[in-house]
């Protein structure tokens, strides 16, 4: 795995963390909370500037981010408003969500490579395919079957065994032919199946289409996520968690074979850094939704020393999970 490949994969992460970060400062300036640092990256820091009352600083180690401010944690000379906490951790979560929206819809307008389209996208080299066809040939019909995507397409095939003859009705130019190709044993950059030699160019969506398209993706997005967080929580043995470490080799991984299937994985992991966050659990932000509300329903903050001794206690459990969820993944990476 080439190196570049993972720095880009470190990079995309630090943009999700980033996000999520400037929600929070946001969401705290326009509701007129000082905010005392805004950070990216960790250790000793090598930028540090003073712009107003927020020190903005850039750590040698250019991963992650963070914001100070002062009255989420009850210091200062500010009393916050218990919804005003809420409004301010929930707007973390919520940068990442408008990111993996952003990031779909530019992936649907560029072409959705997870969507291939009844168009000739490639074709393999030597197939029956190669013989007859070319690249932005659109397939109307197979066997006198119409189709409407690649999935139709691949379906027809399927049921074909080696030898056997597929005519196909296809556009070019504007201009309609009939072909024939044959079903053959093909091999491929080290992988053999059984085809005609072809794949479906990415679907591409028009600007508005993709809109309403890309609100669709990112709830089922949520959805799957929920799924996997009730299955995590109910059958955590059938459950193959990824870490930081999994999750940066995936990346590059997607990086190296193509651009926007790996936009479309940043786009879900920034969803899943949405959602994970709005989960009620000790140092996520949501806990501190959690606690905004309960105080907004009181009429008064809840003791302060038991709040941060619950958060002290869920930092712990993460940063042991986070290990140990590390190790798993430097296990795996290495073939353990």
């Amino acid at each position: 795995m080439s190196a570049l490949y993972v720095v880009l994969a470190i990079i995309a992460l630090s943009v999700l963390m980033i996000f999520h970060e400037y929600g929070h400062y946001l969401a705290a300036k326009r509701l007129h909370y000082p905010v005392t640092v805004f950070g990216i990256g960790f250790g000793p820091n090598i930028i540090k500037k003073q712009i107003g009352e927020t020190e903005f600083r850039v750590g040698i180690l250019l991963f992650g981010a963070y914001v100070e401010v002062p009255a989420m944690d009850g210091e200062g000379n500010e009393t916050i408003k218990p919804l005003h906490k809420v409004a301010i951790a929930l707007a973390g979560p919520l940068m990442n969500f408008i990111l993996a929206f952003l990031v779909v819809f530019v992936v649907l307008v560029s072409g959705n490579p997870l969507e291939p389209s009844a168009v000739v996208g490639s074709i393999v080299p030597n197939s029956s395919a190669a013989e007859v066809l070319q690249v932005g040939d659109k397939i109307l019909q197979v066997d006198g079957k119409s189709i409407n995507s690649f999935e139709d397409f691949q379906r027809i095939v399927a049921s074909k065994k080696v030898g056997d003859e597929v005519s196909l009705v296809i556009e070019r130019d504007d201009n309609q032919l009939t072909v024939e190709v044959e079903v053959r044993e093909l091999s491929y950059e080290g992988e053999t199946f059984v085809g005609i030699g072809i794949s479906g160019a990415p679907t591409k969506y028009s600007p508005l289409a993709a809109l309403g398209k890309s609100f669709q993706e990112l709830w089922t997005m949520i959805k799957e996520l929920w799924k996997a967080l009730v299955l995590i929580i109910s059958r955590p043995k059938n459950v193959e968690v990824m870490g930081i470490i999994g999750i940066t080799a995936t990346m590059a991984s997607f990086a190296k074979a193509n651009l926007m299937l790996f936009l479309y994985l940043v786009a879900f992991i920034s969803a899943n850094l949405g959602f994970i966050n709005l989960v009620p659990f000790p140092a996520l932000d949501g806990s501190l939704i959690l606690v905004g509300l309960i105080e907004s329903a009181i009429r008064r903050p809840l003791p302060k020393s038991w709040v941060n001794t619950v958060n002290i206690i869920g930092f712990v459990c993460l940063m042991g999970l986070m290990i140990y969820v590390s190790l798993l993944d430097i296990g795996r990476l290495m073939g353990f």
